[in-house]
């Protein structure tokens, strides 16, 4: 790939040359990857990852009247720092392996684009690995009231973090830990995602030193000898664009799954400074009660037992979905010194709703008041 193809791919504008393009017929395949270096592998949740503010507001809006509330704020504000590097350092992996893979496909270097698609599928299992863990974590911390209890499983969920992500079967030093076995992450993965494990066999098989990664090596050169032909050799190509597409399909579940790891800590944060909130409801979410018919803004329907801005939205979306309603298009159409107003456009027409808002001056203010 030239210098000029390297510097639009670095500056997110990444595209396969017209010759590609004209040799392979998967131009799904193709358009999958430009557009998965162009997002950066990772959705965007627009978590908030200025800490050192966010740390020193989360801590002064914490009751002093609550200790216990206050100790598992410490542990759940380390688990969501610890998220920030994992996010970030995913988010360039990605990138970095699917940015190779375009660069090998240009080059004709499939061997090189087999290792790094196997790679790929291997870095999904483990997000959707530790995705999985949080979620059953989480649900059963749900109407928990113990602080030991909650303290020692958000611990564990720590050492499951360190566990998967600083894991090695090599190193010893302090901080490391004995790794996961990729096979066990995948066969997981393989659970909620049929032929996920089918295609990483196959992958393998042309990873090894073996006469699948000798007919990728060759290119066809081995066809004097009994080898492939070009024409078998294109046709294999093919097929690795295929497996090219399930994965990267595949991908963007993990990584929403991923993604939202972040999310659901800082919402069990928030709504940790909110006034009515104690241990025992703290992973859980209020029910529905709200205010208004949302077909105005001045009516928009308000849930005033939400203690969060995530709990808000989800509660917009089950609403709908309760009213039979879906959601086309959701944004922010509107704001106050008290609240944003979203409006959802839907088949019967916009609806609006409205939160607070500053999530942190929760306590600080009688929201019931300002409907």
């Amino acid at each position: 790939m030239s210098e000029e193809k390297s510097s639009e791919n670095t500056a997110n504008t990444f595209s396969f040359s017209d010759d590609l393009k004209s040799k392979f017929s998967n131009h799904d395949a193709l358009a999958e990857i430009e557009k998965y270096l162009r997002n950066y592998g990772l959705p965007e949740f627009g978590l908030d990852f200025r800490f050192p503010e966010l740390n020193k507001q989360t801590f002064e809006n914490l009751s002093s009247d609550k200790p216990d509330l206050q100790e598992i704020a410490v542990i759940l504000v380390q688990l969501r720092d610890n998220f920030r590097f994992l996010y970030s350092i995913s988010k360039l992996k990605n990138k970095e392996l699917v940015a190779t893979m375009g660069s090998a496909l240009e080059h004709e270097q499939y061997l090189v684009y087999s290792l790094n698609l196997r790679a790929l599928l291997e870095h999904s299992a483990s997000q959707l690995f530790l995705s999985k863990k949080f979620s059953k974590t989480f649900e059963q911390l749900i109407g928990q009231g113990n602080k030991t209890k909650i303290s020692s499983k958000l611990e564990k969920l720590n050492t499951f973090n360190s566990k998967l992500y600083y894991g090695t079967r090599f190193f010893k030093d302090e901080g490391l830990e004995n790794a996961i076995n990729v096979m066990t992450m995948l066969q997981e993965l393989d659970n909620d995602f049929s032929h996920a494990m089918r295609a990483y066999e196959f992958l393998s098989d042309f990873c090894h030193p073996n006469f699948g990664s000798n007919i990728l090596f060759s290119k066809g050169c081995l066809e004097s000898h009994g080898g492939p032909t070009e024409v078998q050799l294109n046709r294999l190509a093919h097929k690795l664009l295929s497996i090219t597409l399930y994965i990267l399909h595949l991908k963007r579940s993990t990584s929403y799954y991923f993604g939202t790891i972040g999310l659901n800590i800082e919402n069990v944060i928030f709504r940790a400074t909110h006034d009515r909130t104690n241990l025992a409801n703290l992973f859980v979410t209020d029910s529905q009660n709200f205010t208004g018919d949302g077909k105005t803004k001045d009516t928009a329907i308000y849930f005033y037992k939400a203690r969060s801005k995530h709990d808000h939205i989800k509660m917009q979306y089950e609403y709908l979905s309760n009213q039979g309603i879906k959601s086309e298009r959701k944004y922010l159409s509107d704001s106050d010194e008290v609240f944003l107003y979203d409006k959802h456009e839907t088949q019967k027409g916009y609806i609006w709703f409205k939160s607070p808002q500053l999530q942190q001056s929760f306590e600080e203010s009688n929201w019931e008041d300002k409907i």
